[in-house]
């Protein structure tokens, strides 16, 4: 099992590319592909944040480490990191426990944010579970910058790559994009190691 999950309490509510625009992209008029675009707007979105390991827009995220790492550092993934919401202490039973902000945890940074966490309970006995992390992060909030054009632009490209590629391609190693996609999103990906 990998020390880090992440799981989206609540998606974004507008995707940062329209129908519109898609379809004008892909060169389709009409509507009988409206479904389809949809469909391919919201895939190009995800794919691509996975591979930046960034939030496109507003969404609420948890984030949960399965071991604290040694340093006690907690590197927030899926940023731009709009606020961090509340931390939990997770012993081996499951059971969760409020942590307080500076005095179990502490924030550093702004849009790419770390938690850092004290290394004993409120308790005073020494932690050795999990920790949660619930968080709020996406370009285009008051407290982060707009989404950059590059990552716009790559989301249509996705688009009408799958729009007119629609066969199963497999590559080794990860997400699935189209090398044009790739190449406008690179200078926005995120390496988080945990």
């Amino acid at each position: 099992m990998k020390n880090l999950q992440t799981r989206i309490k609540t998606d974004l509510v507008t995707e940062p590319v329209t129908s519109v625009e898609a379809k004008l992209f892909c060169k389709i008029t009409g509507s009988a592909e409206d479904a389809l675009i949809t469909i391919l707007i919201s895939a190009a979105r995800k794919a691509l944040e996975k591979y930046t390991a960034s939030s496109f827009a507003e969404k609420t995220i948890y984030a949960t480490w399965v071991d604290l790492p040694e340093d006690n550092l907690l590197e927030i993934p899926y940023g731009p990191v709009i606020s961090i919401d509340a931390v939990y202490w997770i012993d081996e039973e499951g059971t969760e426990e409020l942590a307080v902000l500076n005095t179990d945890y502490w924030v550093y940074g702004d849009q790419d944010a770390t938690v850092k966490m004290t290394t004993l309970w409120t308790t005073g006995l020494k932690n050795t579970s999990s920790v949660r992390v619930e968080y709020k992060a996406g370009y285009g909030h008051a407290n982060t910058e707009t989404l950059p054009t590059d990552l716009k632009l790559a989301i249509m490209k996705e688009i009408v790559t799958q729009y007119e590629m629609r066969e199963n391609i497999s590559f080794e190693g990860g997400v699935t994009l189209s090398n044009a996609s790739k190449r406008l999103a690179d200078t926005y990906r995120k390496k988080l190691w945990f």
